[in-house]
């Protein structure tokens, strides 16, 4: 069998026995998931096989058709489905103080590595494509975008892939450990409220909105399912075949151009940067179109999965045998976090909002509309849909 044909199926095997298991609603999977995320095993499994030399495709065509095509495909499906209209509903505290903590991630990373840095001057050395800063590019892109940001930096500032799994490793660990904070703050609410000096009325009128919400929602039926599916499959083809040729002219452009201070603009002849670029630009302006319906056929997972698959070939690539220690960089991402916990405590208090905006706002950023929706829930059931809204905005 060719050896391209058989590192696909390997692939392939992988991306769907996780994608299947984590997928699961109850039982040991369920648990499993519950501590180590699915992007952790899509990335280590086929580490492990790489490292040890059970299959060989660091670089296989399975993990350049990743990277080349199903990337911009998925940030296409996954930014079109994004309801701009439902985010602009939102309060306006709750956006100014979720914005507030967006800056203090991408303030605090700096600041966090340059204190840091102060006690370990290697982590400031430039490494080339084991820099530190590129590692933590990476993980201001899943803090503030998800795995699309996350994986779209890697292929920007050309993260090596060993830095890349260690930033994985790190952030899983961070995102876990700061959930369970803000949610062990919900017990103490009504005490961090006072503290903001929050407007109780603000929460109780969004809390309403969320509830009447939840009982006027339009329930969609799919007519001629069959057909819509063809629309969504010909939305990714064709919108990838304009994001590709697009790339091919900027690329070409810049490549034949004498670009001043190359070492701070090279990036623009690089095909990653325009094929992240364009795909997510054309992404939004079809959510302002029909396409944004194609969410009822499954517009979100597709692009799910296909990040899955883009993970375990970007995974084939790490040698485990290179990884060093991580306690640095652990380090690094908790003064990082107490940099964008201080800059949402300041925004909340400055307007008077509630410890809810800080906790939601905060997850909405490092985690995602899922955990943030679950954050929110734990305040109160009818505010779920807040944290999925700010966790949409923020990926």
């Amino acid at each position: 069998m060719n050896e391209d044909v058989l590192i696909a199926l390997v692939l392939v095997v992988i991306t769907v026995a996780v994608w299947y298991t984590s997928h699961r609603e109850s039982g040991f999977w369920k648990k499993l998931y519950t501590f180590v995320p699915p992007m952790i095993l899509l990335f280590l499994i086929p580490s492990i096989l790489g490292s040890f030399d059970i299959i060989q495709g660091g670089d296989s065509a399975s993990a350049r058709f990743a990277l080349s095509t199903l990337l911009p495909i998925t940030l296409l499906l996954m930014t079109m489905t994004i309801n701009f209209h439902d985010i602009l509903a939102l309060s306006r505290k709750s956006v100014v103080i979720f914005l507030a903590g967006t800056v203090g991630i991408v303030v605090g990373g700096p600041v966090a590595l340059w204190i840091v840095g102060q006690f370990s001057p290697d982590l400031l050395a430039d490494k080339g494509s084991d820099s530190v800063w590129r590692g933590l590019v990476c993980i201001t892109g899943a803090w503030i975008n998800g795995t699309p940001g996350q994986t779209s930096m890697k292929e920007i500032f050309g993260a090596s892939n060993e830095l890349y799994f260690i930033m994985i490793a790190v952030d899983a660990v961070m995102q876990n450990l700061w959930l369970a904070l803000l949610l062990f703050g919900v017990r103490s609410s009504g005490w961090l409220d006072r503290m903001l000096k929050a407007d109780p009325q603000d929460l109780a009128t969004i809390q309403q909105a969320g509830f009447e919400k939840s009982q006027q929602r339009e329930t969609h039926v799919i007519h001629n399912k069959p057909k819509k599916i063809i629309q969504l499959v010909a939305v990714a083809l064709i919108g990838f075949g304009i994001v590709y040729s697009l790339t091919q002219l900027m690329t070409g452009y810049f490549m034949t151009q004498q670009i001043p201070d190359a070492s701070v603009w090279s990036f623009l002849a690089k095909p990653s940067f325009w094929l992240v670029f364009f795909s997510t630009t054309l992404g939004i302006a079809l959510s302002f179109t029909r396409a944004r319906q194609l969410e009822a056929v499954g517009a979100t997972e597709v692009g799910n999965f296909f990040f899955y698959f883009l993970f375990s070939a970007i995974g084939l690539k790490m040698n485990l045998f290179r990884l060093g220690g991580q306690w640095e960089f652990i380090l690094v991402c908790a003064i990082w976090l107490l940099i964008h916990l201080a800059v949402l405590v300041a925004a909340a208090r400055l307007m008077r909002g509630s410890y809810f905006f800080v906790a939601v706002g905060s997850q909405a950023n490092i985690g995602g509309p899922a955990t943030a929706s679950m954050l929110a829930s734990a305040f109160n059931p009818h505010l779920a849909s807040v944290g999925v809204l700010l966790g949409v905005l923020s990926n």
